[in-house]
């Protein structure tokens, strides 16, 4: 019988008489015990289980819980006989991936999700985030049909009074899926936010400002221009939440570039181990094994002239996680041929050193807890 990942937190006890037992799943990469339900008993078209409904919250619940599982088991792999690190990464991915703030909108056919869900209602309503919101897109039809150079970062960060902080906070937010995807737009809809056209106005601008090359995404000194900004501004804005809130900054940065990183060697291992592709299905429960997909992905040598775009995703990664974890967005100088290089010849050993090349701080204490 064939069996869908489905890590169980809160709703252990509501579900314990339906289920009888827990599943050992060994992934191509390693093996991992968590909590599974039978295929057969969960009916993927309207989100029940045994006949019983999953609301959205118990759905976003399960989503967290599976990041946490999955990263937490991958910093045993990175950090395999080293105890304190390996406690120390399992706490800042618990951290992390409550920090990304899932959230699930079920509608009338399918489904609605978002990352940092919170964030993105309290600024889309707020006074600030809707006259930053108005003005970028002027901004941006400026660069774009007038033609004048427009620095995203260098703007938010002076709309924010110098708040570089706050300044990512917006751009992971609000700028966290493209226009071709546009999650974050399709999340405010079903809310019924009447920002989300806005948002959709800011990304189409963005596209067209890209388009005309007037407009310059990232700090000045990052040397990696692909047009997909989430993979940088998302780990910023993470690695510097992990950071401030007491983490050490070693791990305030490879846990961020860690998750960036899984997520876009999903396509190298469906090329490297087509055997491991898990087949989703249509339904929310899809949501589970497409991210066991993404974080079981490959972290084995490979060559990375098959994989261009996904290499400067993965360098875009690093620059911005070392930029949220270091406070400076100056630090990382790296360019995307040289990392390329490095991190290709050997992914799990760059993940496990990268910090140690980037940043100069004294050892993480051995709880692993944000430092005092």
């Amino acid at each position: 019988m064939q069996h869908i990942p489905f890590p169980l937190a809160t709703s252990r006890k509501r579900l314990s008489a339906m289920i009888k037992s827990s599943f050992r799943i060994a992934a191509c990469f390693g093996t991992v015990t968590i909590t599974c339900l039978p295929v057969a008993l969960a009916d993927t078209s309207d989100r029940k289980i045994l006949g019983i409904p999953l609301s959205d919250d118990f759905v976003a619940q399960q989503v967290e819980t599976t990041l946490s599982v999955q990263m937490e088991a991958r910093c045993g792999k990175l950090f395999s006989g080293n105890s304190v690190d390996t406690t120390s990464c399992q706490n800042a991915s618990r951290r992390f991936a409550t920090l990304l703030d899932f959230s699930f909108q079920s509608q009338s056919e399918g489904f609605s999700f978002v990352f940092m869900a919170s964030d993105l209602e309290k600024i889309v309503n707020s006074e600030n985030g809707k006259r930053y919101l108005s003005t970028l897109e002027d901004k941006l039809a400026m660069a774009a049909y007038a033609e004048k150079p427009f620095n995203l970062f260098s703007w938010t960060v002076d709309f924010h009074h110098g708040n570089v902080r706050e300044a990512v906070r917006y751009m992971a937010t609000l700028l966290q899926d493209s226009l071709a995807t546009q999650t974050q737009v399709q999340f405010l809809r079903s809310k019924n936010n009447s920002s989300a056209d806005t948002v959709l106005g800011v990304l189409e601008g963005l596209n067209s400002a890209l388009s005309a090359g007037t407009v310059q995404l990232y700090p000045a000194g990052v040397k990696n221009q692909q047009q997909a900004l989430y993979h940088y501004y998302v780990p910023f804005y993470l690695a510097n939440e992990l950071r401030e809130g007491g983490f050490s900054k070693r791990m305030a940065l490879v846990v961020p570039f860690l998750f960036n990183t899984l997520y876009e060697m999903r396509k190298i291992q469906e090329q490297l181990h087509p055997e491991c592709v898990i087949d989703t299905s249509k339904g929310s429960i899809a949501l589970y094994r497409d991210l066991q997909e993404h974080l079981n992905g490959t972290l084995e040598a490979f060559s990375p002239k098959q994989f261009p775009n996904e290499m400067l995703s993965i360098h875009l990664g690093m620059a911005g996680a070392v930029a949220g974890a270091t406070g400076d967005v100056l630090s990382y100088h790296e360019d995307t041929e040289t990392f390329t290089r490095l991190f290709a010849k050997a992914p799990l050993s760059y993940l496990r050193t990268a910090s140690f090349r980037f940043l100069s701080e004294k050892k993480s204490s051995p709880s692993g807890q944000p430092q005092q």
